[in-house]
């Protein structure tokens, strides 16, 4: 009975067009942000990054956000930040609403919320900057991982990796308004999946 109900759900999929284009619209940015993870920052010795992180034994907080960003941030790719800058600001707008009552009333108004949105959106991208500068920083103090380090190396990590969380704030956005679910953590739950399935064969 289980298994009819199951396909006739399957069935009924392809017989709702909307539902069946937001899945397919869905799948596509998914598609776009594993394509991401190949990307690696240019000026970066990527074995040495990781030789780094597998002498922590994927401990620490560095650990940690790299299992959220799916692996990206040991292989220093352009999509190493992940939705993690877009995650923080959300969270620091709501304290501020909790906290400041002209933030709590926007929240409650529909051009206060598209205001507050657009705060978050700047404030993701100063938060992506200093991440994406801590983490050139972070890499010039590995043996052997930068292979010009300096000032411009810096600058240019920092903008490489500053566009991949814009453009993954970008993503999960269009996932929220066109796809299925809410697209920040669609991303975040994909990014832990697809790091749990090459553990679970090796183990």
């Amino acid at each position: 009975m289980a298994q009819g109900n199951a396909a006739q759900a399957l069935a009924n999929i392809y017989r709702t067009p909307e539902l069946w284009d937001k899945i397919k619209f869905t799948l596509l940015c998914l598609v776009i942000y594993r394509l991401g993870s190949v990307v690696t920052a240019p000026g970066v010795d990527v074995i040495a990054i990781q030789d780094f992180f597998r002498g922590q034994g994927g401990g620490g907080l560095l650990g940690l956000y790299d299992l959220f960003v799916g692996g990206q941030l040991s292989r220093a790719t352009v999509f190493a930040l992940g939705i993690m800058p877009y995650i923080s600001a959300s969270i620091f707008m709501q304290i501020a609403g909790a906290v400041i009552p002209k933030v709590e009333k926007m929240q409650k108004e529909e051009e206060g919320r598209k205001k507050i949105t657009q705060w978050t959106r700047y404030l993701t991208v100063g938060l992506a900057w200093v991440q994406a500068w801590g983490f050139a920083l972070f890499t010039e103090s590995l043996q052997g991982a930068v292979a010009n380090p300096g000032f411009w190396f810096k600058v240019q990590m920092a903008l490489f990796l500053t566009s991949g969380a814009i453009f993954v704030m970008w993503l999960g956005e269009q996932i929220t308004e066109r796809g299925l679910g809410n697209g920040a953590s669609l991303l975040i739950y994909f990014s832990i999946v697809e790091r749990f399935w090459p553990s679970i064969f090796s183990t």
